[in-house]
């Protein structure tokens, strides 16, 4: 599980994953390392961020983690982020998240994991990661009518640091409504905090649910 003050929320999943490359990056970049690992055949959006830099990688087989690491036991000095996703979206492949976690552990790589299409409902991965990115757009949003993403850490010193790269703005998420999908004759209304808070839940919690979020209409 996790707090609410280790949880940023962004205005979408793509802006959460290219604020959290970056500020890794930079974090990286004081001991050489600049290069990005792209572990899977991904998200469209996600290869797109990670194809613009310059000085990155790409292993499409995901199964194949022997192949990874001898690459790492040459390239390790350089490379500072590698990103993969659980389950990928859309071929829906899963990796042994916590031997490439030691993989990345031993070789000072930091690990991103898009956790969007497992949901931290159904698998928690921060025991085996640096940090989760997610687009709310799916699991907290049950008709896809909520533009938002979060990032979560499990470091706090990366929490002002991402803070400053999000684009977000409290002006444009004012309160909305959601609520379980067993409807409710009245909504609740929740605002950004309240998301924040209820993420934090459901990702230390076992249980499995989703929930609705409507545009409020005054």
């Amino acid at each position: 599980g996790t707090s609410s003050e280790k949880i940023i929320l962004s205005n979408c999943g793509m802006n959460a994953l290219f604020s959290a490359t970056e500020v890794l990056v930079a974090v990286q970049k004081e001991f050489g390392k600049t290069k990005i690992i792209q572990l899977g055949w991904l998200y469209v959006d996600t290869m797109e961020i990670i194809e613009r830099k310059e000085n990155s990688h790409i292993q499409i087989n995901i199964f194949d983690l022997v192949q990874l690491e001898n690459w790492l036991e040459i390239n390790q000095e350089k490379v500072a982020v590698l990103i993969t996703e659980v389950v990928s979206n859309p071929l829906l492949q899963c990796v042994n998240l916590p031997k490439l976690y030691e993989l990345c552990s031993r070789f000072s790589v930091k690990l991103i994991v898009d956790n969007t299409l497992a949901t931290p409902f159904c698998v928690d991965v921060l025991p085996f990661c640096d940090l989760v990115v997610e687009s709310l757009t799916k699991f907290a949003c049950g008709n896809a009518d909520l533009l938002f993403g979060a990032i979560v850490v499990t470091d706090t010193s990366l929490v002002s640091l991402v803070s400053e790269n999000v684009i977000y703005n409290d002006q444009n998420a004012e309160i909305q409504y959601y609520q379980p999908i067993k409807y409710t004759e009245n909504p609740i209304t929740a605002s950004p905090t309240d998301i924040v808070k209820f993420v934090a839940q459901t990702m230390s919690s076992s249980k499995i649910g989703s929930m609705i979020i409507h545009e409020n209409r005054k």
